[in-house]
């Protein structure tokens, strides 16, 4: 790796770490007990911090109690949705991932994971329609390019499907799954 991929995988991180810090110096200087009392970005961070640390049902926990404090957090749908969706919840995940996608349309990872569970649930039109638009809101996201070309590759969509590997290998060069692109894709479908 060198200078400049470290310093751009820094600075994409940055603003993550920073969150966490937050949170992590809000926890600190906050009586467990007293939380409750605090809303709205508080409860928003603290949802997504649990789920960033991978304690999903704490993660459920603290964004139901910030939609509770605050109707229209997209953020916390959007993480609650996730959360979810990492248990196997998928209808509740798809409520929550919908209500996040109308209350923040900005938010590419909601659409990113909207893609997911509809491919998933075999509804390949609806995941090209989400990958695309979390890539429309992230362009520089390979792992949406790659999920979507997935799907395109399982519709037989072979040149498109080829057009978005190709994007894969220019955005990310070393990613872990760029054994999985082919190099081409004749001959796969009937």
């Amino acid at each position: 790796m060198n200078r400049q991929s470290v310093r751009d995988s820094f600075t994409k991180m940055l603003p993550v770490l920073m969150r966490a810090f937050v949170i992590l110096a809000i926890s600190v200087c906050i009586p467990r007990n007293s939380i409750a009392q605090y809303n709205g970005p508080f409860l928003s961070n603290t949802c997504e911090a649990y789920l960033l640390n991978g304690e999903v049902q704490k993660a459920i926990d603290a964004c139901t109690k910030s939609i509770n404090v605050n109707a229209k957090d997209g953020r916390s749908f959007g993480n609650r949705g996730a959360a979810y969706f990492a248990l196997g919840f998928r209808e509740k995940a798809l409520e929550d991932l919908t209500v996040a996608a109308q209350l923040d349309p900005t938010e590419p990872k909601t659409f990113y994971n909207l893609g997911l569970l509809h491919q998933q649930k075999n509804e390949l039109d609806q995941a090209i329609k989400f990958y695309s638009e979390a890539i429309r809101l992230s362009p520089g996201n390979p792992i949406a390019y790659f999920n979507r070309a997935k799907v395109l590759e399982n519709l037989c969509r072979n040149e498109e499907a080829m057009v978005d590997y190709k994007k894969v290998l220019e955005l990310s060069p070393n990613m872990k799954n760029i054994k999985a692109i082919p190099e081409k894709l004749e001959g796969k479908c009937l």
